[in-house]
């Protein structure tokens, strides 16, 4: 059962950062001394696989072996989930090339976001696997990857399922120094295959900040801020540019570091004339996180209607392009309209809007590398803890229900979305 933490829904702003924190600690009976839970069956296993795939590692291992070689570093990070994920693996990557003008970064990704790694400037290769958790053919991809390149460093930033984690690494060779996030509770078991163990600080650290610290491990240095980014690419630019000229839409793209050229392209951040406008996004992937269609259409409406400058495009992955399609049409309102297209094109269109309006998702995280403010819809209060919109300006609004984000309030909605509007340089 997931914990409740208020019968009305809330909403914090950055300010209350460390107000969330402390709600959480007693929401969840947070407490990092607690002991190791007992052993048992599943731990004896994990014990006993860990030790067998983490066998003799190599001595002299890390970035010093290819200074040895005298060659670039070579780092394979891991993150074969989701997009948002990759996005808040992002200050790692950006971070390590920051430090090592040279080094070869290569990505292990899935079907779900390999495109988009390969478009990334900061990454040399990209071995894409199959998406699901259980042993898959596709693990086969990492093992020829690693025998050609032998990383130098393998970096598993992901949070569950690591007995994955451990076999892909195990794959990447003994020559290898491995880095992962650490589980307090099994911070031995872990440490049988990978060297270096990052802590994550629950609820007192953004996921943002725990990639940073890795890099910050690895290379020995401390970052004061994270450093997140998209990459988009200046043709699809272009094509949501000229699709919101037939709205009244203007379309500028922000000059920030969180937003950078796709390989080989130049960004062009002329504005378009038009009106303001807002993307209101309707899918997750968790079930709480999902939102109910016709209550995100009813929002769209009311801040396009609270709103006559602005423009509101309701999107959503493809499962959802029938039901917005009859939610956007029996608004009958001249400036909400229904947005489809590809990822790229909801990077782009994100990147040049004035407010998005989402669930506690990847277009929190797309939003917040570009600069651009977010009303973040969220059914658990250790989610606004943790992946609340990074660097931005925002309105993190928490459900009464931990069950689901339907039971926020349309006015609750809106009146956040259209002060934060108001209140914003976008």
């Amino acid at each position: 059962m997931l914990a409740q933490f208020s019968s009305k829904p809330q909403a914090f702003l950055p300010n209350d950062r460390n107000v969330v924190v402390e709600h959480c600690e007693r929401l969840y009976s947070l407490d990092s001394t607690k002991p190791e839970p007992p052993s048992g069956v599943g731990n004896t296993i994990r014990k006993w696989v860990f030790g067998l795939l983490g066998g003799k590692r190599e001595e002299g291992r890390g970035l010093d072996r290819a200074a040895r070689e005298g060659r670039p570093p070579r780092i394979l990070v891991f993150r074969y989930d989701a997009v948002g994920d990759y996005i808040v693996t992002s200050p790692f990557v950006r971070q390590i090339v920051d430090h090592i003008p040279n080094v070869e970064i290569d990505v292990v990704g899935s079907t779900r976001n390999a495109g988009l790694l390969r478009s990334d400037p900061f990454v040399n290769e990209v071995v894409s696997i199959h998406p699901a958790h259980p042993p898959h053919v596709s693990w086969k991809n990492v093992w020829n990857h690693a025998r050609k390149r032998r990383p130098d460093v393998v970096a598993a930033l992901v949070f569950t399922k690591m007995t994955k984690a451990a076999i892909l690494t195990a794959f990447a060779g003994r020559q290898a120094m491995s880095v992962t996030i650490e589980h307090s509770k099994r911070r031995d078991i872990y440490g049988k295959v990978f060297d270096l163990q990052v802590p994550h600080r629950v609820a007192a650290e953004h996921y943002m900040e725990t990639m940073s610290s890795a890099a910050d491990a690895l290379l020995g240095v401390r970052q004061s801020k994270p450093q997140p980014y998209i990459v988009l690419d200046q043709p699809t630019c272009e094509r949501v540019s000229s699709r919101l000229v037939h709205y009244d839409a203007g379309f500028q793209l922000p000059s920030v570091q969180g937003v950078v050229a796709a390989k080989g392209q130049v960004l062009f951040t002329d504005a378009s004339p038009g009106r303001r406008y807002v993307v209101v996004n309707v899918s997750a992937f968790s079930p709480n996180r999902q939102w109910n269609v016709a209550i995100a259409c009813e929002v769209a409406s009311r801040i396009a209607s609270a709103c006559p400058d602005v423009v509101c495009f309701v999107t959503g992955g493809p499962d959802a392009y029938q039901r917005i399609k009859i939610g956007v049409d029996g608004l009958g309102h001249d400036r909400v309209v229904q947005w489809t297209g590809n990822l790229k094109e909801f990077m782009a269109l994100i990147a040049g809007a004035a407010l998005i309006v989402t669930p506690d998702t990847a277009a929190v995280h797309i939003a917040a590398a570009a600069g651009r403010p977010v009303v973040a819809l969220f059914a658990e209060l250790i989610k606004v803890a943790e992946w609340f919109p990074y660097g931005t300006e925002y309105r993190a609004l928490l459900s009464p229900n931990p069950n689901t984000i339907d039971d926020l309030p349309v006015d609750f909605v809106v009146t956040h979305a259209c002060d934060l509007l108001q209140s914003s340089s976008m």
